[in-house]
């Protein structure tokens, strides 16, 4: 097995993935681009990343750290994505120019950014590697501060990830699984995962906690959020996602039932996240056009209506002055708009 990782994107979440995998004995080389290389400098300074919580404890040495993306991906074998989505697009144009054959390319998550780097990489280039993404991190973690140690708060232990196209899921899963120690399960192709996406949630969430959040004085939101007028208006929003799975023959692998008891059987651990800390959070900045808004694109075109789903965005693109369905990742941005439920079906098939 080749023993080289590339860990794309040096946040909380690149930080956890990158020293987990040293500690196991692979080099890690860990990329961000130039423009966030503060989260870069504390890693080369100290030569790696400190980690610990959940039986995780150790310093991890990184084998590269780096602003060059082809020096990162030189020579590895996956090249896993921790980026937020709002950079996958040039991210996947920069690796159309240095990626090789045999490589594989893992979203962590996806948010429908698989289809991204397919068009852009198989598509355009057509280059022999494997593409897919999984429906959530594999870990909760602190943010860094400016310090090269994260903080695992909790793991995720079945973590449902499917290739594009879905015939190459097993080989991805199969060989995934020999690093990551049998953490991921199949799914049935990257729109089950996508819509199935583990953060639909959290813009309802923080425009329904709006006033805590702006106060400023610390929001712990499994412990504040979750009222049950709030879990009735989630609950719409995936009755919503519920037809859309129903329609296009796929499984909601993330149902209710799971999100009911994560928001109020939450684990110590979970108790003590505080966040988010204002409106311009990753939970509106990013879930919604990347989570709410494809959703809302896909039962346009298949003729399923999303009144709750789209009211979120509306308020969401309110309160932050950005129209979200404009700026999100559409379906006609994906190149799937013209398509009908079989045409969909067979693309990810």
């Amino acid at each position: 097995m080749n023993n080289k990782i590339a860990v794309i994107g040096a946040g909380s979440a690149g930080y956890a993935i990158a020293s987990e995998l040293a500690l196991k004995g692979l080099k890690v080389n860990l990329y961000d681009d130039k423009k966030f290389e503060s989260n870069l400098i504390p890693v080369k300074n100290a030569g790696g990343i400190e980690i610990y919580g959940c039986g995780i404890e150790g310093f991890a040495k990184m084998n590269i750290v780096t602003t060059v993306l082809e020096e990162a991906i030189e020579n590895v074998k996956f090249i896993i994505i921790c980026t937020q989505s709002h950079a996958h697009n040039e991210l996947a144009i920069k690796l159309s120019q240095c990626i090789k054959d045999g490589q594989f390319v893992i979203l962590l998550p996806g948010y429908w950014g698989s289809v991204v780097f397919y068009n852009i990489l198989r598509l355009k280039k057509n280059k022999a590697i494997k593409i897919a993404e999984a429906r959530t991190f594999p870990y909760g973690c602190t943010r860094i501060e400016g310090k090269p140690e994260v903080n695992i708060q909790y793991i995720e232990t079945n973590v449902h990830l499917a290739a594009i196209p879905a015939r190459e899921t097993s080989d991805v899963i199969n060989e995934i699984n020999e690093i990551f120690s049998g953490r991921f399960s199949p799914a049935k192709n990257v729109m089950e995962v996508a819509i199935s996406a583990a953060g639909l949630f959290q813009t309802a969430m923080s425009i329904m906690s709006t006033s805590w959040i702006e106060l400023g004085e610390g929001f712990y939101h499994h412990r504040q959020a979750y009222t049950p007028s709030v879990l009735k208006v989630l609950q719409a929003i995936w009755k919503e996602k519920g037809l859309i799975l129903e329609a296009l023959k796929l499984t909601d692998i993330f149902p209710f039932e799971e999100l009911k008891k994560l928001t109020l059987d939450p684990t110590p651990e979970q108790l003590t996240i505080k966040r988010p800390n204002n409106m311009s959070h990753r939970y509106m900045t990013e879930n919604c056009p990347f989570r709410l808004v494809p959703m809302s694109s896909l039962g346009l075109i298949l003729n399923i209506p999303t009144p709750i789903t789209n009211a979120i965005i509306e308020v969401a693109s309110t309160i932050n002055g950005i129209n979200y369905y404009k700026y999100g990742r559409t379906m006609e941005k994906l190149g799937l708009s013209s398509l009908k439920i079989n045409e969909l079906i067979k693309f990810f098939e």
